[in-house]
């Protein structure tokens, strides 16, 4: 990864909007924060499509690599090269998951803060919402009903603490019901890591 991702990636993990309450500021103030929310949001998806185009392209030059390697008679360092490959498309290795916290109204106001869950899905769990979940919703729920992981399927999951919503619409998917609410204080979005 060149520098300049490694440096965005890193300051956009910061909790720049950390203990930032937009429903309590006066409308201007609020309009600001959420501005400045949505633009972090617009530089994470940048971000995380140029690192999976640079991924793309390491796994590409790999596979050149290893049948190279082959072509010119070196077996064994062809095959450790693929044994590589094998291990880099099983995706990234998340080391510091923690246990799955039921839900999120405790990460409350670290928007834009980015979590790893190990998780066990299930379809019995309360969800306000889709895509987008209020905090107090059942992660473990959440999950099935973005399709992240099916009901019994343990798994780590990537969570992102965004702000509170206007509305939470309801939907069917993946065998769950999400119910619908109106404003709340905290969200979240559940996605593979």
């Amino acid at each position: 990864m060149n520098a300049r991702l490694m440096l965005a990636a890193g300051m956009l993990s910061l909790p720049w909007s950390a203990g930032l309450q937009a429903q309590t500021l006066p409308e201007a103030a609020s309009k600001i924060v959420k501005g400045y929310e949505k633009e972090v949001e617009d530089l994470k998806y940048k971000l995380e499509q140029d690192l999976k185009l640079a991924r793309e392209k390491m796994l590409a030059s790999l596979e050149k690599l290893a049948k190279d390697l082959e072509k010119s008679g070196k077996a064994a360092d062809a095959r450790r090269v693929r044994t590589q490959i094998d291990v880099l498309k099983k995706g990234p290795m998340i080391v510091n998951a923690q246990p799955d916290p039921g839900s999120l109204t405790g990460y409350r106001g670290r928007n834009g803060q980015v979590f790893y869950f190990r998780v066990t899905g299930t379809t019995t769990g309360s969800i306000y919402g889709t895509d987008i979940y209020t905090d107090d919703s059942s992660l473990a729920t959440a999950a099935v009903h973005a399709g992240v992981l099916t009901s019994g399927q343990t798994g780590v999951v990537k969570v992102t603490i965004l702000a509170g919503q206007q509305a939470y619409p309801s939907s069917t998917r993946n065998g769950i019901t999400s119910s619908r609410w109106d404003q709340w204080h905290g969200s979240f979005k559940v996605e593979r890591p």
